[in-house]
């Protein structure tokens, strides 16, 4: 016959209140994890992080090293180079095609600019380097956020192989008057010739897709043909263009993607040209613009016709 096992009551309490208590314990260790202000959703992510800052805007390959020689500050990526500020004294000016035996793809940030305040915005540099030329070779594909900005030169030729040029990289040079953009060029970014004045001229890329806000803001613009492949222009895109008299505007335009204040104080505008039937303007858009002189031109049926007659400006078909 087996005998029967028993536990005196007093040791099952026991049992029971220190599984409680342990319960309790590890429950409040772990709120007070979660509770904790130095805690966040990144913590023990910061290598991981800093790798990604590392990331070349070229494409994903991990910086190596930055090095420098006695006319460039760069980065060392696996396969290129990046090039971050020139330090020469030169007015003309050769960007290499190579250093440490890898082709250099973009031109950084900044790279020419000789300060580091109202470079990502509308403000302008505080100091303005002059240069007689400076020669992009073929080798790069991107041109960086105010790369060029404040940089007094007269002609830049932007080779084919470019494909992004980004925000403010061109913006307030006063000696600039013309440029051509290369067709592997679809999006114009926020600002890129901002401010420059004497910028008469510009050849658009003819697969444009989209020309961001105050990308020619306060330019020396006369006259400008977009090419019908512009589906999307931001505000102010020819805001302040004092001289500018004559916009033919995209085909594939739409009034929905149409940025506000387009043409504000453009007091030397006569023609707006429509080729489409979907875009059209408002008040804000027109605003400093002497309407008794301006003559829309358009298609009958199209949002241009019915916005000329609300706003009273003389429409034109074609």
């Amino acid at each position: 016959m087996k005998k029967k096992i028993i536990i005196p009551i007093s040791i099952v309490v026991l049992i029971i209140i220190f599984i409680v208590s342990f319960s309790m314990c590890s429950s409040n260790n772990s709120q007070d994890y979660y509770e904790n202000d130095d805690f966040s959703e990144t913590d023990g992510f910061t290598e991981d992080n800093e790798i990604e800052d590392n990331i070349s805007s070229v494409g994903n390959e991990t910086l190596q090293y930055p090095s420098e020689n006695d006319e460039w500050e760069y980065d060392v990526y696996e396969t290129y180079i990046t090039l971050k500020k020139y330090k020469g004294n030169s007015k003309t000016v050769n960007i290499p095609s190579e250093i440490e035996n890898k082709p250099v793809k973009s031109i950084g940030s900044k790279c020419f600019n000789k300060d580091d305040q109202g470079v990502y915005n509308d403000t302008p540099p505080l100091k303005e380097p002059e240069f007689t030329s400076i020669n992009i070779p073929d080798s790069i594909e991107v041109i960086e956020s105010a790369a060029f900005k404040g940089v007094q030169i007269s002609k830049l030729i932007i080779p084919k192989s470019v494909y992004f040029i980004d925000e403010y990289a061109f913006a307030y040079n006063d000696k600039l008057e013309n440029i051509i953009l290369p067709n592997s060029i679809t999006v114009i970014k926020q600002g890129t010739f901002m401010n420059c004045t004497n910028l008469s001229s510009i050849q658009l890329p003819d697969n444009l897709e989209e020309i961001q806000g105050g990308a020619f803001e306060a330019t020396g613009l006369e006259n400008l043909v977009m090419p019908d492949s512009v589906a999307k222009c931001g505000d102010q895109v020819f805001a302040y263009c004092s001289k500018l008299k004559s916009v033919t505007l995209s085909e594939s335009l739409i009034t929905d993607t149409n940025g506000s204040e387009m043409f504000e104080k453009c007091s030397s505008l006569t023609e707006i040209h429509f080729s489409g039937l979907e875009a059209g303007l408002n008040e804000y858009d027109i605003i400093g613009v002497d309407i008794d002189n301006l003559t829309i031109y358009g298609k009958s049926g199209s949002k241009a016709a019915t916005s000329a007659t609300r706003l009273g400006i003389k429409f034109v078909f074609e």
